[in-house]
């Protein structure tokens, strides 16, 4: 057995324990329950990080994965190919079921904040940081924290965990005392407040009405659910600036002033730097940090 991710696994078919293996029918069962879950994301993220984990370890009688029997010749591929994830979506949603499975959220406190912000808190579970006795204060002290504040929080409790780590390791290797278990408590004495950030000032809301007739209806439908499936979000403010750009992207023919907002939202949203080349090579937008790179290309 061979760990591709902390919430999954490849299975080696030779080398599978018969409480994994299903039927073929059970299987089809599975994946259909998969597909039907995938529509309604929105509502169904949790139990569609449960299937998605049964999907990952779970085999035909022959030791092949359920995935493998279905024509695919990976996880990821089955993933991105049948459910239209991109490869980080399907993991967010396997990790946000970790948490609950390991006590550190519950599936009310996951419905509460939506599954992009528990996708964000879920790393911490994986390292230790939140944890089943610790959880309480945490969900208490988060709530009403914006996303973005939610992953600054994630990352300043990543590296308070990296430097714990370190100094316990150090500590341990001195005095002969167990590694894992001086750099597990350690980990696990970070508390929200020593990550926390202050609230940002309240944006400005606007608000706005506009019925559309049932073929309009049907447009923006389907334009809402593309921006789903692309930028991995259900937040629908987030969603319509995403419309709105590419419309005004299409119509004004990549002009800089709009590419540069565009990828500078994009950097936000997801917390890297990006660089982007025209077809003759020019660089058209660069992150200040990474500009040496970009000279690179």
């Amino acid at each position: 057995m061979v760990k591709k991710d902390a919430n999954v696994v490849v299975l080696d078919p030779m080398q599978v324990s018969e409480e994994l293996k299903i039927t073929v029918r059970d299987a089809q069962a599975l994946r259909a329950e998969v597909m039907e879950l995938r529509e309604g994301i929105e509502k169904t993220y949790y139990r569609l990080g449960a299937k998605l984990k049964q999907v990952s370890i779970r085999t035909l009688d022959d030791g092949k994965p359920v995935w493998m029997s279905w024509g695919y010749q990976s996880f990821d591929e089955y993933c991105e190919r049948e459910l239209g994830f991109r490869e980080r979506k399907a993991y967010y949603l396997l990790d946000v079921f970790g948490a609950v499975e390991k006590g550190a959220m519950t599936e009310a406190d996951v419905e509460r904040m939506g599954w992009t912000k528990a996708a964000t808190l879920a790393p911490l579970v994986n390292k230790g940081i939140i944890t089943r006795e610790n959880s309480g204060d945490w969900m208490q002290k988060i709530d009403g924290k914006t996303y973005n504040e939610l992953r600054e929080m994630s990352n300043n409790a990543k590296t308070k965990a990296s430097q714990v780590a370190s100094e316990a390791r150090d500590h341990a290797a001195k005095t002969g005392g167990d590694v894992d278990k001086a750099i597990s408590e350690a980990v696990g004495k970070i508390t929200v407040d020593e990550v926390s950030i202050p609230s940002k000032v309240q944006e400005v809301i606007h608000m706005f009405r506009c019925g559309l007739p049932e073929p309009m209806w049907n447009v923006w439908q389907n334009a809402m659910q593309k921006a789903r499936e692309i930028t991995g979000s259900d937040k629908e403010p987030w969603l319509m600036e995403c419309i709105a750009q590419a419309f005004l992207a299409e119509c004004l023919n990549g002009r800089e002033d709009l590419l540069n907002t565009l990828l500078s939202r994009v950097e936000e949203a997801y917390g890297v730097k990006v660089f982007a080349v025209s077809h003759d090579g020019t660089v058209e937008y660069c992150h200040p940090d990474i500009a040496e790179l970009a000279k690179k290309v």
